[in-house]
């Protein structure tokens, strides 16, 4: 990382320290990586956004020739998902951190500072459960519709994912965390499914919004975290350096 951007780093980092010092679960350790990502979107046209939305509310049956609401909306959901759903560190189906596959260090928080426009973060919940034909386990989404939750980041604000959010294992049941029943399956939470920029939508009721006062819009992510391995890589161009000749 740059000095400045360490600063910004050791900042998080002395902020964090404070915050989540009762979470025993967690190791606040140093950040030692950035990733900045870009999502730059420009607004969808008018006439699109309204078309869309009288179809999707249309009890005609379409035509042959035109798309239906359902590939509308598959259309918008893949012409605007600007990061698909994902965990960033990887673990077995049993719950086990996996060294090997993983460069971020195991029990610490990935934070995301966001400057410029908003963007929204969805996140959705996957349950492992057996396919009795085959007898292999595979995971697939528990809950209706799209998202389980969302975040909306604005300008200056700090995201903190938690760790034990993606380790596949048992969770309370909703509404009984006092009683200490579980959930009938193993789960874990992806996040993805970034939408910014005047176009997006509430996937629940397929309800679509514009934000009025910008025509295109540029939301910048800083992701942090605390990683065990290192590469070297040219200042410039950011690739690995050319092998000197003998």
């Amino acid at each position: 990382m740059t000095p400045s951007m360490t600063i910004v780093a050791d900042e998080i980092h002395n902020y964090l320290k404070v915050l989540l010092k009762s979470d025993k679960s967690l190791s606040i350790e140093p950040l030692n990586h950035v990733t900045v990502l870009l999502y730059y979107e420009k607004t969808p046209r008018h006439d699109d956004d309204d078309e869309i939305t009288a179809s999707t509310s249309s009890s005609t049956k379409p035509s042959t020739t035109t798309p239906n609401s359902t590939e509308k909306i598959k259309n918008y959901r893949r012409n605007h998902l600007q990061l698909p759903y994902h965990t960033d560190n990887v673990y077995s189906k049993s719950g086990k951190f996996l060294h090997s596959k993983n460069s971020q260090k195991q029990h610490t928080i990935t934070a995301i500072l966001t400057l410029g426009d908003e963007r929204i973060l969805h996140f959705q919940k996957q349950c492992l459960y057996k396919n009795h034909s085959t007898g292999t386990m595979k995971w697939r989404k528990c809950h209706e519709g799209e998202y389980f939750e969302r975040f909306r980041m604005g300008n200056g604000s700090l995201f903190v994912l938690h760790p034990e959010d993606e380790v596949p294992k048992f969770r309370r049941k909703s509404g009984n965390a006092s009683s200490g029943l579980l959930e009938g399956a193993k789960s874990r939470f992806l996040h993805g499914g970034i939408r910014n920029g005047g176009g997006g939508m509430d996937n629940r009721a397929y309800n679509f919004y514009r934000e009025p006062d910008n025509n295109c819009r540029l939301s910048v992510a800083l992701v942090f975290r605390t990683v065990t391995a290192e590469l070297t890589l040219h200042r410039v161009t950011g690739k690995f350096p050319e092998p000197l000749e003998k």
